[in-house]
């Protein structure tokens, strides 16, 4: 009986990360599609950890405001300890289609 579970468990976590996987790669595909590029604010900034730092933008399309936090590594690693970050004005690509899919440009 509890190899069912276990292997049950593996299957669902498989599952599941495959359904995370396609949508990510969906929201990819949205993006460069249907591309647009604008510049957002960085609102927040939060620690993921050392190597793998999170920030929050908030950009304005078509007067409706989005807001998307992303990891972003080493380029804002020390933001999530001194705040130095926020207000920051930053480039972000994002879908004309559906404008919560957005990334920053590299």
């Amino acid at each position: 009986m509890k190899n069912s579970w276990t292997t049950l468990v593996i299957i669902m976590f498989g599952f599941t990360y495959g359904l995370v996987l396609s949508y990510k790669s969906y929201e990819n595909n949205q993006i460069t599609e249907f591309s647009e590029i604008t510049t957002a604010k960085i609102i927040s900034a939060h620690s993921g950890s050392e190597s793998s730092p999170k920030i929050t933008f908030e950009y304005d399309v078509h007067g409706s405001t989005y807001k998307k936090t992303v990891n972003v590594g080493k380029k804002y690693s020390s933001c999530w300890r001194n705040k130095k970050c926020i207000g920051e004005k930053v480039f972000i690509e994002f879908s004309t289609k559906n404008p919560n899919y957005s990334r920053l440009v590299k």
